[in-house]
């Protein structure tokens, strides 16, 4: 997906980066980004607290930060987004 990404944008200011968001984010080098994305992502994480605190670290003030959980299959097909309990409820 990264690669295709890259193919379609292609310029200097802006970067594509594959992270695992549960530990150290060293690749953001300490920089502050104008646009965070986070894609099909955020369901998997448990500790989704820690994961915003990180994120507004390295946003920058007026940025935007974009996500996007409704995968585009399960929406052609005409499923509905929802959220279970851990006893299924």
């Amino acid at each position: 997906m990264l690669e295709k990404a890259r193919e379609k944008i292609s310029t200097d200011h802006v970067h594509f980066v594959q992270a695992d968001l549960t530990n150290d984010w060293t690749f953001t080098n300490g920089q502050v980004f104008d646009l965070a994305v986070f894609s099909l992502v955020l369901e998997h994480i448990e500790d989704l607290d820690t994961i915003f605190q990180k994120l507004a670290g390295c946003v920058a003030k007026g940025g935007h930060v974009y996500t996007g959980e409704l995968h585009p299959f399960k929406q052609y097909a005409g499923s509905k987004a929802r959220f279970e309990n851990p006893d299924g409820s």
